[in-house]
């Protein structure tokens, strides 16, 4: 989830430290978490991390949907899931 965030920041040439100043951080130690998905950006974060960055709202809404129907893909793919489901229909 973090990746996306870095790579718009970084192609904006905006630092951590930048960032996470607008943010009201002390340190930038919390994006550097965020982006290496150490901990997950707070949706209120998030809102703001875009505002700043200058990512568009759909755009935003776009890359999460299609992060979670792939997580969702991977779920019902694993075969031990598959059999799972498969005992509770019987």
């Amino acid at each position: 989830m973090g990746a996306f965030p870095k790579l718009k920041r970084e192609e904006k040439n905006i630092t951590q430290k930048e960032l996470s100043d607008y943010l009201g951080y002390t340190t930038s130690q919390c994006i550097s978490n965020y982006e290496r998905d150490i901990c997950p950006v707070p949706i209120k974060m998030l809102a703001k991390i875009c505002k700043y960055i200058g990512i568009p709202e759909r755009e935003v809404k776009h890359f999460f949907l299609e992060q979670q129907a792939l997580r969702f893909d991977q779920f019902f793919n694993n075969k031990k899931i598959k059999k799972a489901i498969k005992k509770v229909k019987k």
